[in-house]
């Protein structure tokens, strides 16, 4: 279903929301439309979608909310049209995609920082690796576990990658290299539980003066190694001319080794996650008959795996 600003304010007008004004329509995933409204002199987001399992684990991941971390907390969770809604405050500022150059390169120390808050999150109350659910449950038993399932199809995805793939051999043959070159590198894989966002460069990143402000949608999130969004980082910065000349790995072992961060291994555990983001990101853009972007993807494989 398509949502419009009259339907949403319609919506909006039979909940408990007051002096609702200013319905704008925002960027959304694929799997949800957003809109800013303000209620009550209060600006905040409503988000609709067919599943409301994402929102449960936005609620669920506030729990990791910290000044290096800072994640708005859903407000309200319910039914909605045909399917469910969330409102949270709106975070005022720009998505870290869109920054100029000058701004994106200003930030690197502040995602680093990040990366570090990630890394140090409080998982006592969790358990398991890889995909978690909206109990904060890992749906892996190790980590290494959740990296070798890539090639296997999930029932319970929204991704069905099978037809796609089979449809283009060529294709099929890349993945199954980039498979084997990333078992290789598994024994460098350490088994340790940190926090990964694991969709940061989606629209989910917030930033204002020079500031992480916003983190946001942890749908794709997983338990692991924390090197795994530094290398979505290394390995998706050609898509964004404003990362143009930032060396992310070399910058985060000069900042994780001030932290007293042990980086045993560093280059090849970064390699075979990126191999297995690559893995990913080829099963998604078959499933979406995406052949442009499979071609860029395609180039950068093989600038990893020569």
């Amino acid at each position: 279903m398509t949502y419009t600003k009259e339907s949403v304010h319609r919506f909006l007008q039979d909940s408990s929301y007051r002096e609702i004004s200013n319905i704008t329509p925002a960027s959304g995933g694929d799997w949800s439309q957003v809109f800013f409204f303000e209620a009550g002199g209060n600006s905040k987001v409503i988000r609709f979608s067919q599943a409301n399992e994402d929102f449960l684990k936005d609620q669920f991941a506030y729990r990791f909310n910290s000044p290096n971390l800072p994640i708005p907390e859903i407000e309200e969770i319910g039914q909605a049209f045909d399917g469910y809604y969330a409102v949270s405050p709106r975070v005022d500022g720009d998505m870290v995609d869109r920054l100029p150059r000058d701004k994106m390169t200003r930030l690197v120390p502040q995602i680093l920082s990040l990366f570090n808050a990630l890394r140090t999150a409080e998982l006592s109350d969790t358990t398991g690796y890889g995909n978690w659910n909206t109990e904060g449950k890992g749906t892996s038993n190790s980590w290494r576990e959740f990296l070798t399932s890539v090639n296997q199809y999930d029932p319970t995805s929204r991704v069905d990658w099978r037809v796609g793939l089979a449809n283009r051999p060529d294709t099929q043959v890349l993945f199954d290299r980039v498979y084997q070159e990333m078992s290789k590198l598994l024994k460098y894989c350490p088994e340790e539980r940190h926090l990964i966002h694991n969709d940061l460069l989606h629209l989910n990143l917030i930033t204002k003066n020079d500031q992480v402000v916003g983190v946001i949608d942890w749908g794709c999130s997983l338990y692991g190694d924390f090197l795994y969004d530094l290398a979505m980082f290394d390995l998706w910065q050609f898509y964004y001319p404003s990362m143009e000349g930032i060396d992310w790995k070399g910058e985060a072992k000069q900042h994780f080794a001030v932290a007293g961060v042990d980086m045993i291994n560093f280059a090849e555990r970064l390699k075979c996650y990126q191999c297995h983001l690559a893995l990913d990101a080829i099963k998604y853009s078959v499933f979406k008959n995406n052949d442009k972007n499979l071609a860029l993807i395609t180039g950068r494989i093989k600038e990893i795996i020569h």
